[in-house]
């Protein structure tokens, strides 16, 4: 799954409808008891959204994985992002991983600063993740 809902058939994304759709799937799946592996799987297929005019994320999908009780959303999508790494080879000085590492505290500082901390906690966890796997590399 790789189209986001709210991806519109000219490639446009409209993030009402994302809105919209998200609110519908809370509502059907809260029944079911499956709610917190639906939105897993709905902040997994969020790392395809496309950016708005000023900022990375289209801002209806950032605010909902701001949310309170987005957490599950906030960890498909961390998931997501540390599985879409391409095929990489190991680099013992664990300079691959810092490089991740500082690309994700610019991306948590932008998010921070654009008002979604919640959000932001996800590239920082990242940002902890991949400066972990960087010392294991070298063997600290």
């Amino acid at each position: 799954w790789h189209i986001p809902p709210g991806t519109l058939k000219n490639g446009g994304y409209d993030g009402k409808a994302f809105t919209t759709w998200l609110e519908a799937v809370k509502e059907k799946i809260t029944t079911t008891g499956h709610l917190e592996p639906a939105l897993t799987q709905v902040g997994k297929v969020l790392i395809h959204c496309p950016a708005d005019t000023e900022f990375w994320l289209n801002r209806d999908v950032a605010m909902a994985l701001n949310a309170l009780d987005a957490e599950p959303m906030r960890r498909g999508m961390a998931i997501a992002i540390i599985n879409s790494r391409d095929a990489y080879v190991l680099d013992p000085t664990g300079q691959a991983e810092l490089n991740l590492a500082e690309k994700y505290s610019t991306k948590a500082e932008e998010t921070e600063n654009a008002g979604y901390p919640r959000l932001a906690n996800v590239f920082r966890n990242l940002v902890q993740h991949h400066i972990l796997e960087a010392k294991k590399l070298r063997g600290e």
